[in-house]
């Protein structure tokens, strides 16, 4: 997870809907502002250009609750495996408002030893309770907690680790070129892939804060 800056003016057909008694939050106007605002990505996982998408409630409305049901900073964009895990869990970290530092408060890591196998490890660095039960449902979206969920857990980490696998040999074309003329490309798109509107970025900017020398050369591309 990392923060979004979420449009302030929430579209016009909320309005009208919750006037409604069996209004609708999924109109076409909340569906291309929340597609724009989260850059296509699912807000839980990262994955990018998903398939499958829900209009998430960040807190669970209940169906009897209509402010939070066309509540829009209630609203997310997310993929339906990690709407699925996430269910009415509370509270979480929120990725739309700064003060709670979603960058700050995880740590992300793929551990891609290939005698121990590749393992996603999300790590706590805050003992709030919000981080803990945020870092309760990363894992589960990257584990799986149903035989078939777990299937859809999998094809995450491939594209996780194929992600990285093009991110991490990125870097490293950037610090072998002896040509200045590709390396200024390399980092162009380097700082592409470290912002909010790439895939799996968390994972991304922590490859680089926890190495000195990728840390002194690309964290002014980290937001």
């Amino acid at each position: 997870m990392v923060f979004f800056k979420k449009t302030d003016l929430a579209p016009s057909s909320l309005t009208l809907e919750s006037q409604k008694s069996n209004g609708q939050y999924n109109k076409e106007d909340v569906l291309i502002l929340l597609h724009q605002d989260f850059k296509n990505k699912c807000y839980i996982c990262e994955s990018k250009g998903i398939e499958s998408i829900n209009i998430e409630h960040f807190a669970p409305h209940k169906d009897q609750n209509s402010i939070r049901k066309f509540n829009w900073s209630n609203l997310f964009w997310a993929c339906s495996h990690c709407n699925q895990i996430k269910s009415d869990k509370e509270p979480l970290l929120n990725c739309i408002v700064n003060q709670d530092g979603v960058d700050t408060k995880i740590r992300y890591i793929l551990d891609d030893d290939l005698l121990s196998g590749n393992k996603v490890i999300i790590e706590q660095l805050s003992n709030d309770l919000a981080t803990s039960n945020t870092i309760e449902l990363l894992q589960k979206v990257y584990q799986g907690t149903t035989p078939q969920n777990s299937f859809q857990a999998k094809e995450k980490r491939n594209k996780l680790y194929d992600e990285m696998s093009d991110f991490t040999g990125l870097v490293l074309k950037y610090f072998r070129s002896e040509d200045e003329e590709k390396k200024e490309d390399y980092q162009r798109e380097i700082s592409k892939q470290l912002s909010n509107r790439s895939a799996f970025t968390a994972f991304k900017r922590w490859f680089i804060k926890d190495n000195e020398k990728y840390k002194n050369e690309f964290d002014k591309y980290i937001d």
